[in-house]
């Protein structure tokens, strides 16, 4: 499904604004949507990320804690997780190494607030608060570079 943008121009001309034509393209140069697990335990940065996906054109699914998110991805393993570092039930970083254990090709974006971890099983890290162009950088990179592999 494509949804186009358009301005109307005071002599009824139909014209798709920039933004649109940017996201038709984005849309055309993937044949099917990465999906991309969203694990935080705060609802507003679940909700911010997940509308700034969406409106890239990712499928998203939502976890409230690492646990919630390792059950998920090994339930139906999406393209990406992106990962609050702290969390209740189980951290990010313990969540990345599982995942590394059981699901290899799925990477994982960390994001927080604190220091980031020295090394794991993590793709990327993401310091908040972040700027959105780096958000949607990070995790078209991410898919980029699993993809080459």
């Amino acid at each position: 499904m494509v949804i186009l943008i358009a301005t109307v121009t005071r002599f009824g001309h139909i014209e798709p604004g920039a933004q649109s034509r940017l996201a038709i393209q984005r849309m055309e140069d993937r044949a099917m949507p990465h999906t991309v697990l969203i694990a935080d335990d705060d609802p507003p940065i679940l909700d911010l990320v997940g509308q700034v996906l969406m409106e890239e054109g990712y499928h998203v699914r939502f976890a409230g804690d690492g646990l919630a998110a390792l059950e998920m991805a090994l339930a139906d393993r999406p393209d990406l997780i992106l990962s609050d570092l702290m969390m209740p039930r189980l951290d990010g970083l313990t969540l990345a190494a599982r995942l590394r254990e059981q699901c290899p090709a799925v990477p994982v974006i960390l994001m927080s607030a604190a220091r980031p971890p020295l090394a794991g099983a993590a793709i990327d890290f993401i310091a908040k608060p972040f700027s959105i162009p780096h958000l949607v950088a990070a995790v078209a990179g991410a898919l980029a570079t699993v993809a080459a592999l």
